[in-house]
């Protein structure tokens, strides 16, 4: 029995010179391990620290540390000796173990984000390497099918996100006639839905699509089955109510006569002298088809 516990006592002391070792040279600070044990003073640590106390560093308290501070639970394995280049060397490949895994996992996370990740892989009937293949085949099939849909059929969740519900669109008109004779500028109520579909206030319907970098919405119009095509940078949508559109559509409903405009849609309301001031002068933000350019075309 001596001999018992003089090989215990011999293996307390070395767990408590890595203890204190660790302390000073990788932890700073007993305090430190005060505040993350939940100790209420340093009584406690100073007794793992003297290897003919009583209190020693159980299973628990290695944990912590290999939790709170990266220190790994091995280090204060028996068969470990104590050696201060040997303890520095397993701390520092445990280190930059964990933090290949954190790059790991935030890259898993962005291959999720991305749809990369076969949603059903972390089922838990998912048990064997040959589901795991099988999932991820027919999930490269599917993907591949869907990459050769064209650009704009990828999926921006947050994008989209943005932009459900209801905007209003705001620009000049190509004439001051009908429904914008008397406020001088076009508002046009939309809603914007889950599905991609669009639809505003005078019943023309469209739909987003949405690329990498830049979105669209293609609207016909109701009555003349005329194309509206409505561009935006993603990048305004992010975080904003506000932001600006370029539109490429005919004038009052002709078909041979196209225009450009810029415009801005708002989550908010405006008045039209409101909508007016934020566009600006007129001339600066429309362009319209010079009748002359097209005859030329049409002649040449």
């Amino acid at each position: 029995m001596n001999e018992e516990r003089k090989k215990a006592n011999e293996k307390d002391k070395v767990r408590s010179r890595k203890f204190e070792y660790i302390i000073t040279n990788h932890i700073g600070s007993i305090d430190a391990i005060k505040d993350k044990f939940g100790f209420k003073n340093k009584s406690k640590l100073s007794s793992f620290r003297n290897p003919e106390s009583s209190d020693q560093l159980t299973s628990l308290h290695l944990l912590g540390l290999q939790e709170y501070f990266k220190i790994p639970v091995d280090i204060f394995d028996a068969s470990i000796p104590y050696d201060c280049d040997a303890i520095d060397a397993k701390i520092e490949a445990y280190q930059k173990q964990l933090e290949r895994q954190i790059k790991e996992l935030k890259f898993l996370e962005s291959l999720k984000n991305h749809n990369l990740i076969p949603p059903t892989l972390y089922d838990d009937d998912v048990q064997t390497q040959s589901q795991i293949d099988t999932i991820v085949k027919e999930y490269k099939k599917q993907y591949t099918n869907h990459e050769s849909m064209g650009i704009f059929e990828k999926k921006n969740d947050e994008l989209l996100k943005n932009l459900l519900g209801t905007w209003y669109a705001y620009m000049y008109p190509s004439s001051l006639v009908g429904i914008w004779a008397e406020d001088g500028i076009s508002m046009t109520k939309t809603e914007i839905y889950e599905d991609g579909s669009v639809i505003d206030e005078y019943k023309n319907r469209g739909i987003l699509k949405i690329g990498h970098e830049q979105s669209f919405i293609i609207k016909e119009s109701k009555n003349a089955k005329n194309l509206n095509i409505i561009r935006f940078n993603n990048h305004h949508v992010m975080y904003r109510s506000t932001f600006r559109f370029l539109i490429f559509s005919n004038q009052n409903g002709k078909r041979d006569e196209e225009m450009v405009n810029y415009g801005f849609y708002s989550r908010k309301a405006y008045k039209p002298d409101e909508a007016k001031a934020i566009l600006g002068d007129i001339d600066k933000v429309q362009l319209k088809l010079d009748l002359k350019f097209a005859k030329r075309v049409n002649e040449s």
